[in-house]
């Protein structure tokens, strides 16, 4: 990691001891620190991500019909979760994961993280890379197997950016539903306008020593690329890489995407 993150955290573990207060002074090379340490009493937080096709079980490399009545074959989802906080009823947030690079691979997507025992009404976090990391560390500052690193593959060298987003695979846009799934779908989208933050409240939960805690959402595929009223158009908006001429169809998708989630 970076000389600079070293010598500040150094410097500020001096002066008023180890604190997660500020998460904006974490080195992302070591995720203990997001997971602030605590000595007290821990059990695990996990969160679980199920993937469903407009309410049905959705698999990698299989057909379904969605947006502008066009079949898709979806071949990747990979993208970023960060900045994940536990939340009490008075509000008070306390970050207990900085950043997860989710790839999607027909199983559940689940989480496990060391948390305070106690108890918590909420959960928020964030898709894609905070603005101070996309734009000052690189996957040369951290180890390949950590989520910003080389292994990921979710860097542009062009650019000195993340990748917040992979969506790739194949569609049938004849919307005849025998057609061929000659189209490829290749979404890449990163940019700090994308950055989208999601949180639930209201949720109270316990977190027992020891013990594991589950709390699950659902994801509809589907609606990536959906509103109910609006969509992006796979025959002719299926490449984005993040120009400036295609950002405002990444935005859309990143509002599709992000609105996706819900709670079970």
């Amino acid at each position: 990691m970076c000389n600079r993150y070293h010598s500040f955290l150094l410097v500020f573990f001096l002066l008023i001891g180890v604190s997660c207060e500020k998460e904006n002074d974490r080195d992302p090379e070591n995720e203990e620190i997001a997971e602030c340490g605590n000595s007290g009493p821990q059990g695990t937080l996990r969160l679980n991500f199920h993937a469903n096709w407009g309410g049905q079980n959705m698999a990698l490399n299989t057909a379904y019909t969605g947006a502008g009545g066009y079949r898709y074959n979806i071949e990747m989802i990979r993208f970023f979760l960060s900045d994940i906080r536990t939340t009490d009823s008075l509000e008070t947030e306390n970050m207990v994961k900085d950043i997860v690079l989710m790839d999607y691979n027909d199983a559940v997507l689940r989480i496990d993280i060391p948390v305070e025992a106690g108890n918590y009404d909420g959960i928020r976090f964030a898709f894609g890379v905070r603005s101070d990391w996309n734009h000052s560390i690189s996957p040369a500052d951290v180890a390949p197997t950590h989520p910003l690193g080389i292994n990921g593959n979710m860097h542009w060298d062009w650019s000195g950016e993340y990748i917040f987003i992979k969506f790739e695979g194949k569609a049938d846009t004849t919307a005849t539903g025998t057609g061929l799934f000659d189209q490829n779908m290749q979404l890449h989208l990163g940019n700090d306008t994308l950055y989208r933050e999601r949180s639930w409240t209201g949720i109270p939960y316990t977190i027992a020593d020891n013990q594991v805690t589950a709390i699950d959402f659902d994801f509809d595929v589907a609606a990536f690329l959906t509103d109910g009223t609006n969509h992006l158009d796979m025959k002719t908006q299926n490449i984005n890489h993040t120009s400036m001429s295609q950002l405002p169809e990444a935005i859309l998708f990143m509002n599709f995407f992000s609105e996706a989630f819900t709670l079970q």
